[in-house]
């Protein structure tokens, strides 16, 4: 019966809202033929509506706090400007708020959610400010609406996004979203199409999904729908309302895969491994994480889903690696994983160099800093540690019939590889201290500089990082800057 109800409401009249405005905010409603002339902000209006100095001096503390609520743009400060602004309770800063929450300018409507979020938190004691900010906004986009000028766009794409957040804080009633939505289907074009899929792609899913606004949600798509198929629009348009009509409706797919189902044991393996992982920031937490593992019943079936757990690198956030492999080192001492981990790790990173596969892209750069991390912790030695930076270089390529080299899976443009080589070094390069460590690693660096020569280009971003690794792994010695010299140098390196 609600959800009848909720259909059949009528739309809102923007007379009805304007009788909510003070006197002195109904001005902000007035529409602007330039986009670049906003709404002025409670900082600048504050001395118009105090007069005089004395005035201003007093309201200084108040003035920097709306100078900060325009400026805030995390959850933390907008969160401690709603607090400090509970301090000065009158009608008269709650006008120049509502003014300061208007005067967002609109190429800034990252602002928005943060303003929408103190706005939220305020309307529990101050429904006042609400019922302004909501007023001001449907009154200006609704006249704009109307009128159907194809101008400022800007001021509509901003009112629409500021409605639909505060739509899904609550402080805006759906049926205000529905009135401008139904306002955009009856002159479905240019301007209102836009605006019509920008309501939906940020609150279309929010109405969907609530039950009291799925019915009337629901009619509103599929009338949307309908207009495309009859209307003659051009394709942007048409991806625009298309891309709406996705993100307003869940996935019917996503509904039909089923959750795999895994035992409860393996289940607080993942959950270990993964979001405890996630949890720690020193090596003592790690350390008290690996306790916990230790007390799962070691049997055979829960050795293999600790080994899964830990080998699917992918899956632990890039920063916590180095933790995962002291929970590596940690385990090896009292039960036999060590061995099979490294296996695996490097089994997948072969398996990443055979295949042109851009998905693994950032799953090997993670598996190459867990190879790293595990070098460091001794569970490498150093013979498998140079096999893989030479794989790295090596597998894929062979020389054709002229003797060039050349490689499918490593095209001369793609630099993916040097990337890896990077990551690999910075994380364990700083272990190679002694003598016999250091030649053999400068050995490699030989034809690590003679791949990069071959490549067609570096990218900036991967000279500035290759670079960075020659100063901080052997800052004194000094780049091949030819291939010819870097071929020199290898066949007296392999006559020697």
């Amino acid at each position: 019966e609600e959800e009848e109800e909720e259909e059949e409401e009528e739309d809102i009249d923007p007379a009805t809202l304007m009788e909510s405005l003070p006197d002195e905010l109904k001005d902000l409603t007035q529409i602007t033929q330039d986009e670049d002339s906003e709404m002025p902000t409670g900082a600048e209006t504050s001395s118009s509506l105090e007069g005089g100095e004395e005035g201003l001096m007093k309201n200084r503390p108040f003035d920097m706090l709306l100078a900060s609520i325009s400026n805030a743009r995390t959850t933390k400060a907008i969160d401690d400007a709603t607090v400090r602004f509970c301090e000065y309770n009158n009608k008269g800063a709650r006008n120049k708020l509502v003014r300061t929450l208007l005067g967002v300018n609109w190429r800034h409507t990252e602002l928005l959610p943060y303003h929408a979020r103190m706005i939220a938190t305020l309307n529990e004691v101050f429904p006042d400010i609400g019922q302004q900010v909501t007023a001001a906004l449907f009154n200006q986009l609704y006249g704009l609406l109307k009128g159907k000028g194809q101008f400022n766009l800007g001021i509509k794409m901003r009112n629409i996004i500021y409605i639909a957040e505060l739509v899904k804080f609550r402080v805006t009633k759906p049926r205000v979203a529905f009135s401008l939505l139904d306002l955009c289907l009856k002159n479905f074009a240019n301007h209102s199409i836009v605006v019509a899929c920008t309501l939906l792609e940020k609150c279309g899913r929010w109405l969907y999904v609530n039950q009291k606004s799925r019915i009337r949600c629901k009619k509103m798509l599929d009338r949307m729908m309908l207009l495309r198929s009859k209307r003659f629009l051009d394709q942007e348009k048409r991806d625009l309302i298309e891309n709406a009509y996705n993100a307003s409706m869940p996935s019917q797919r996503a509904a039909m895969i089923p959750e795999k189902e895994r035992p409860t044991l393996q289940k607080y393996i993942l959950f270990l491994v993964r979001q405890e992982l996630a949890n720690c920031h020193s090596e003592s937490e790690a350390r008290v994480l690996l306790k916990r593992l230790r007390k799962l019943p070691w049997d055979e079936q829960c050795r293999v889903w600790v080994v899964k757990a830990i080998c699917n690198v992918g899956r632990v956030k890039f920063d916590k690696l180095a933790y995962l492999a002291f929970l590596v080192a940690g385990l090896s001492k009292y039960y036999d994983i060590g061995v099979t981990v490294v296996d695996a790790v490097l089994e997948e990173l072969r398996y990443g160099l055979e295949h042109r596969d851009f998905t693994l892209h950032q799953t090997m750069l993670s598996i190459c800093r867990f190879i790293g991390e595990l070098y460091s912790y001794h569970m490498l030695e150093l013979q498998p540690i140079l096999d893989t930076f030479y794989a790295i270089i090596t597998v894929g390529h062979y020389r054709d019939e002229n003797g060039h080299l050349v490689s499918k899976v490593d095209p001369p443009n793609d630099t993916y590889r040097v990337r890896l080589v990077c990551m690999l070094l910075d994380t364990c390069g700083i272990y190679f201290e002694d003598r016999h460590e250091r030649r053999r690693l400068n050995r490699f660096l030989v034809y690590f500089q003679r791949y990069i020569l071959l490549k067609r280009s570096l990218p900036v971003d991967v000279e500035f990082l290759v670079q960075d690794m020659f100063d901080r792994i052997c800052p004194k010695t000094k780049r091949l800057s030819s291939l010819e010299e870097a071929e020199r140098k290898i066949k007296q390196l392999e006559a020697s």
